[in-house]
């Protein structure tokens, strides 16, 4: 896998996953976030700037047989945990096309 078809996987099941209702944003994991905040330091001296945060933060990709895909969402009030990360899960998959892959969704909050 070249690391181009990696980031092409992991930006359309970041952009599938944020089209399903409910889902607020991407979590980034903690590694996401240290590195946006030495990045942010870096660039400008200051901490990170919440607009600038990688869309695609909260997703990671593996290949294997079948490929794996961790995305951690925050859902939006109102909405059912289970319904959400189902809707997810599927939108996720189907992003893969004919590709096996093992999607977990994980619900970090909610807002």
């Amino acid at each position: 896998m070249t690391g181009d078809e990696r980031e092409q996987r992991v930006a359309a099941a970041a952009a599938a996953a944020l089209q399903v209702q409910g889902v607020a944003f991407l979590k980034p994991g903690l590694a996401g976030r240290l590195r946006a905040s030495a990045s942010a330091l870096a660039r400008t001296g200051r901490g990170p700037d919440r607009r600038r945060t990688d869309p695609a933060a909260g997703v990671r990709v593996r290949q294997g047989t079948p490929w794996t895909a961790e995305v951690h969402i925050v859902l939006q009030r109102g909405h059912r945990a289970l319904d959400v990360t189902r809707a997810v899960r599927s939108a996720v998959a189907d992003s893969f096309g004919e590709t096996p892959v093992r999607v977990t969704v994980t619900v970090s909050g909610m807002v």
